[in-house]
């Protein structure tokens, strides 16, 4: 048995998960992610990432294109901490760099 506060919406309900049965949850979605939670929890983690032009340096906004795992987030901090763009981004552009950041798509959400 485990207790899970759920943060889909504003009602934060308590639910315990039981067996992949979920009690106290107001919503369907609050089920999915109480049991979601309970066996690989996720998150989408936002930050930003360097901007190298001309004349200046500018920290951009980006969020992950896909939840994540907890565990993984540490590790893929310390990848976007290493990404340096070249260029003035467009909102919404997405950021993809095999070397450095592996599977993570990155997502521009400012400029």
């Amino acid at each position: 048995m485990t207790t899970v506060i759920c943060i889909i919406c504003p009602n934060s309900c308590e639910c315990v998960v039981n067996d992949n049965t979920v009690s106290g949850a107001k919503c369907k979605r609050g089920v999915s992610f109480s049991l979601q939670e309970v066996s690989l929890p996720l998150r989408t983690v936002t930050s930003t990432i360097c901007c190298q032009l001309i004349d200046k340096r500018l920290r951009i906004p980006v969020k992950t294109k896909s939840s994540v795992p907890i565990k993984d987030i540490p590790h893929i901090m310390k990848r976007i901490k290493q990404l340096v763009i070249y260029h003035k981004p467009e909102l919404g552009e997405l950021i993809i760099n095999k070397d450095i950041l592996m599977d993570t798509i990155l997502i521009i959400t400012g400029t």
